[in-house]
């Protein structure tokens, strides 16, 4: 960062990069200057905070309707935010003028639609096939941690509301605006937004509930597209349907037959893979896995074969491990 921003009034440097200020906002005693809007639903904003450390930091602050359902959302969220890695972690929060003003800290990353988009206009690599399923086992188990210990559900989960960690290590989710408790999956916040390819077929539907089985399916989606490029079931991704795959003749192509490490892996390897991103994107929630202990253990499972491969010569074992290495190091 540098070394001190330098603020010219109307715009101010972060991190060699120059930002505009839209105005300043004071929460709490505290002047927050407002530099860009990060959703267009939502009013969420990437802020200056001059007094968070010995230089500053950035920050995002999302603002809310005041209402019951927002608060628990709030409190849920905060038992979480603090141990779950892939959430930014709440700093503060205000309650005036019908408003909620919540202060979070801010992910530096890339976001993952941003990066995706690069690695299609060649500007980046492509992600390795151990690398993208590594992130996808990492945003899994954030995912579940957010389940159970926060009974919370994401709800709006795609590449445009996750960062890409600097060191390509974790995959984190900036925007939980649209997430609801549990308990109140009925009752969602006017101004909850989805995501047509990337949530689930229940959540497109707009039936009356759901549950983190949406989630599973909006982050096996994202796993499906790390691992080939594209979306599943021909581009449609949650906008299929199971009268689709009859009517249609819409098939879900299994990743390791689009992957750019199709011919790297075994196909005993890849059965792994495969057999947990195509179950977590069935089209029918009743097919996918039934909770987070099967979700989960399937993941591990299929991540502790590619960390140690039985299936490979040795000689192929050295090349993955070497293949690791590289990832590591060049990630």
């Amino acid at each position: 960062m540098d070394k001190q921003p330098q603020d010219h009034q109307d715009s101010i440097s972060v991190r060699g990069r120059r930002y505009s200020i839209i105005r300043a906002l004071r929460l709490g005693g505290k002047k927050y200057l407002l530099l860009e809007r990060l959703s267009g639903l939502r009013e969420i904003y990437l802020a200056w905070d001059s007094v968070a450390g010995p230089k500053g930091d950035l920050r995002a602050i999302h603002i809310l309707p005041k209402s019951k359902a927002a608060n628990q959302k709030i409190q849920a969220l905060q038992r979480i935010s603090n141990l779950n890695q892939n959430l930014p972690q709440i700093l503060e929060f205000f309650r005036f003028n019908g408003l909620i003003h919540l202060v979070t800290t801010w992910t530096h990353g890339e976001p993952l639609d941003h990066y995706l988009n690069r690695c299609r206009s060649s500007d980046a690599r492509w992600p390795s096939a151990f690398l993208a399923f590594r992130l996808f086992r990492g945003l899994a188990h954030g995912l579940c941690q957010l389940h159970h210990h926060g009974q919370v559900i994401h709800g709006d989960l795609k590449p445009a509301n996750i960062v890409l960690q600097e060191d390509i290590r974790r995959l984190v989710m900036i925007d939980y605006g649209s997430a609801w408790c549990v308990e109140r999956t009925n009752q969602r916040l006017s101004g909850d937004g989805i995501s047509r390819k990337y949530s689930a077929p229940e959540v497109v539907r707009d039936e009356a509930s759901f549950d983190a089985r949406a989630d599973q399916f909006s982050a096996s989606v994202i796993a499906y597209e790390l691992l080939t490029g594209q979306l599943p079931f021909d581009g449609l991704a949650g906008e299929a349907t199971v009268e689709d795959t009859v009517e249609n003749e819409l098939t879900l192509i299994p990743p390791s037959q689009l992957s750019q490490d199709r011919n790297r892996i075994p196909l005993g390897l890849w059965r792994g893979i495969d057999g947990v991103v195509c179950r977590g994107l069935a089209l029918d929630r009743a097919e996918r896995f039934e909770d987070r202990r099967t979700w989960l253990g399937a993941i591990d499972a299929a991540y502790a074969e590619l960390q140690n491969p039985r299936e490979l010569s040795r000689w192929n074992r050295a090349a993955a491990s070497v293949l690791n290495w590289i990832v590591d190091r060049t990630h």
